[in-house]
């Protein structure tokens, strides 16, 4: 899943490098230009249940979701804006409440570009992600 609005940005180089070796290994993959597609934020309405079907019938529900609950693995790749990902994914990420259950949990990896040479520029994103991946057992703590 790619974020950044930028189609030939430095993004979109970690996403074509990234889905060239996954396929060159002989795997299969699905690209999400969130960017592109049209995505609206969760509405918090909890229709879903957490494991249900969303009520916003667009890009997300329609087109991603399931892939995402039926792949073996799921790659996120953002520029960093304000040490944060995009809002592109990040309306992404919020929309995964529908399947909480069925996505936590599930391998992941994070390709991020940040135009800083600050040498915390990428710290940002650890605790955030570690949230994201393990969120019953960050809940806990």
């Amino acid at each position: 899943m790619t974020s950044s609005p930028h189609r030939n940005g430095m993004t979109s180089v970690l996403a074509e490098q990234f889905i060239k070796g996954t396929e060159a290994k002989g795997h299969s993959v699905f690209r999400f230009d969130a960017a592109f597609h049209n995505i609206h934020g969760c509405l918090v309405c909890d229709a879903c249940g957490m494991n249900g079907l969303c009520v916003q019938k667009e890009d997300i529900e329609n087109d991603l979701i399931m892939r995402l609950v039926n792949a073996d693995l799921i790659a996120l790749i953002t520029p960093v804006y304000y040490w944060h990902v995009s809002a592109q994914l990040k309306t992404c990420i919020d929309r995964f409440y529908a399947r909480t259950g069925r996505i936590s949990g599930k391998q992941s990896v994070l390709l991020a570009a940040a135009g800083s040479d600050v040498p915390w520029a990428m710290d940002c994103h650890t605790l955030r992600l570690y949230a994201l991946a393990e969120p019953w057992h960050f809940a806990r703590h």
